[in-house]
């Protein structure tokens, strides 16, 4: 069986980003004090994702919402499995 690692690699990578974007979404969005637009976050996470890998990276509009509707959905799978277990 052979193993395509740069597929591996590249699978790896995303998911990396993933919870990168997630964690600088979830910061953005505790933060109270602050009104972010979608342009904002966008930049944010472009500047996370380029501190985190030194080199300039960049995330799409798309991406940032398909990452809200992940975090949204994950939210209300977390609330109605409280619910049940309660």
């Amino acid at each position: 069986m052979f193993c395509n690692f740069t597929t591996y690699e590249k699978i790896m990578a995303q998911n990396k980003n993933a919870q990168i974007r997630y964690k600088a979404l979830d910061k953005c969005f505790s933060n109270r004090y602050k009104k972010f637009y979608i342009n904002d976050l966008i930049d944010y996470c472009s500047g996370v994702l380029t501190e985190h890998y030194a080199q300039e990276t960049t995330v799409s509009r798309r991406q940032i919402f398909d990452d809200m509707d992940f975090m949204r959905s994950e939210a209300r799978c977390k609330s109605s499995a409280k619910s049940v277990l309660i």
